[in-house]
C-alpha cells in the first residue's frame, strides 16, 4: 500500500511540475484572438411560452429563438435561444456560425430593459475554434459583438 501511495505522490508532483512549466513557458499552449462582428435585425424570430414561467415575469414569459446574419472580421450567422427564468433573469445560449467554424456561447443575466450591453461566456467551438473559451461583449444598440477567444494551439 505504501508503494502505491508513493507512486501516486510522485506522479502527482510530476504532473504539477509539468503543468507549472507549461504555464510559465514563453511559448504558451494558447493563443488569443478577437473577432469583431456586426449583426442586423433577426432573419428568423420564433416565440413560444416558457413552461412554468408566469405571464407577469419582468421580461414576459416567452422563449425567443432568433437567427441573424453577421459580418465584419468573419461572415456567418448568430443563432440563439433566450429563456426567461426565475425572478428577472434570462438565460441565453447559441452560436456564431462563421465561415471557418462555430463559436458556442452561454449566459445567464439579470435582464434590465435599460441595459444596452451584456457579456456572455464562450464555451467551445468547432472548425478553427475547437477548444475555444473566452467572452463575448454585446452592444444591443449598435448590434455589435466582440468575441475575445482563447484558443489552444493544436
Amino acid at each position: 500500500m505504501r508503494i502505491l501511495v508513493a507512486i501516486a505522490m510522485i506522479l502527482g508532483l510530476t504532473g504539477t511540475a509539468v503543468g507549472a512549466a507549461a504555464y510559465f513557458r514563453d511559448d504558451s499552449a494558447f493563443t488569443t484572438l478577437t473577432i469583431n462582428l456586426k449583426g442586423g435585425k433577426p432573419d428568423v424570430k420564433v416565440s413560444y411560452p416558457a413552461p412554468g414561467i408566469p405571464a407577469n415575469h419582468p421580461n414576459g414569459n416567452l422563449v425567443e429563438v432568433r437567427n441573424s446574419k453577421v459580418t465584419g472580421d468573419r461572415t456567418g450567422e448568430y443563432v440563439r435561444t433566450c429563456t426567461p427564468i426565475m425572478d428577472d433573469e434570462i438565460e441565453c445560449d447559441g452560436a456564431f456560425r462563421l465561415n471557418d467554424g462555430a463559436v458556442e456561447i452561454l449566459t445567464t443575466e439579470h435582464d434590465d430593459p435599460g441595459e444596452v450591453t451584456a457579456t456572455a461566456a464562450i464555451s467551445g467551438g468547432t472548425g478553427a475554434y475547437v477548444g475555444a473559451v473566452g467572452t463575448v461583449e454585446v452592444d444591443f444598440e449598435e448590434n455589435t459583438y466582440s468575441l475575445h477567444l482563447i484558443l489552444p494551439k493544436l
